[in-house]
C-alpha cells in the first residue's frame, strides 16, 4: 500500500495527473493534501485547489486528509510532514512536489534522507506553449521583464543535517562506474568483480566487493535481487545519476584539446575512467 503526500500551491491538472499515473502503479491507501492557510496569494491558490482537488480525489479514492500549514513557517511546514510521515510508517510514501513553493522543497528533500520509504516525484509540463508566451512577442517580454524584476527579501538559510551523504570512495566508485559500463545491472556480484579485472575466486576479494555492495545498497545507490545461487546487482536511479555524475565530472577535470572532446563521455566508456 502507498500513500501520497500533495503539498499544494498554484497547480491543479498536473497534480491530478500525478495522483492517476500513480494509482494504476500502486494501490493508494490514503491522499494527504497539505495546503496553505495562510490568507496571501499563495494562500488562496493553495486552498482553492484543496476544495477542487479534494471533490475530484473524493469519487475515485478515500476522503483525502487535509492539513492546513503555514508556508512560511518552515519549522511548523517541516514539523507537520514529519509527522505525517512517521505517522505512515510501513507504507511507501511519495511527495508531490510539483505545486511547492521552491523555499519548502529543500525541507522535502531532507525528510527523504531522513525516511528511507520516502519518494520525490515532480510531474512536468506536457507543452510548456500552453504555460508560458511565446519569445519574440510583445506579451513574452512584458512577462519576462516583470519576472525579472521582482524584489528578493531576506535569504532564508535552509536547516540541514550535519552528517552528509558521503562521497563514495574509490571502491565503490569502480562498482558504481563498472554498472554504469554494464546497462545499470548485472546478474551477480563476480560479474562485477571479473568486468573490473579481478580474480572473484580469491575470498578476500569477494568479501572486499561485497562489503562495498552492501554499503551502497544501504545508501540508496544500488537494489539487489536474491536469485537462486546469485545476487542480482542493479543501480537505482539516484545510483545511476550518481555514476553518470562520477563519469562526467572525470571528463570535466580534463581539458579539451578540441570541441569535440567537449562532449561527455557515453555509459559505454565509462568503465575506462574507473580509476579516477
Amino acid at each position: 500500500m502507498a500513500v501520497i503526500i500533495i503539498i499544494l500551491g498554484f497547480e491543479y491538472r498536473r497534480v491530478l495527473d500525478g495522483v492517476r499515473y500513480f494509482s494504476n502503479k500502486v494501490p493508494i491507501e490514503r491522499i494527504y493534501l497539505v495546503y496553505n492557510r495562510r490568507k496571501d496569494v499563495v494562500g488562496y491558490a493553495s486552498r482553492r485547489n484543496l476544495k477542487d482537488l479534494g471533490e475530484v480525489l473524493s469519487f475515485a479514492f478515500k476522503q483525502p486528509v487535509r492539513v492546513g500549514v503555514n508556508f512560511s513557517d518552515p519549522a511548523e511546514f517541516f514539523t507537520y510532514l514529519y509527522g505525517i510521515i512517521r505517522r505512515e510508517a510501513g507504507k511507501e510514501i511519495y511527495v508531490d512536489i510539483t505545486s511547492t513553493p521552491p523555499r519548502l522543497i529543500p525541507l522535502i528533500v531532507l525528510l527523504a534522507l531522513i525516511f528511507t520509504n520516502v519518494s520525490i516525484y515532480y510531474v512536468p509540463v506536457r507543452d510548456e506553449s500552453k504555460v508560458y508566451p511565446k519569445p519574440g512577442t510583445t506579451i513574452f517580454e512584458r512577462w519576462f521583464e516583470r519576472i525579472r524584476e521582482v524584489e528578493g527579501g531576506i535569504p532564508m538559510l535552509i536547516p540541514l543535517p550535519r552528517s552528509k551523504l558521503e562521497t563514495p570512495s574509490p571502491d565503490e566508485v569502480k562498482v558504481l562506474t563498472a554498472l554504469l559500463a554494464l546497462g545499470g545491472e548485472s546478474r551477480s556480484i563476480r560479474e562485477i568483480i571479473e568486468f573490473l579485472g579481478y580474480d572473484a575466486n580469491e575470498p578476500a576479494v569477494k568479501t572486499r566487493f561485497s562489503r562495498v555492495i552492501n554499503r551502497l545498497t544501504e545508501k540508496g545507490y544500488l537494489k539487489i535481487t536474491h536469485r537462486s545461487k546469485t545476487k542480482a546487482v542493479k543501480l537505482t536511479e539516484f545510483g545511476r545519476m550518481m555514476a553518470l555524475a562520477l563519469v562526467k565530472s572525470a571528463k570535466v577535470e580534463r581539458t579539451p584539446t578540441s570541441e569535440e572532446e567537449e562532449e561527455y563521455y557515453s555509459e559505454e566508456e565509462a568503465y575506462y575512467y574507473m580509476m579516477y
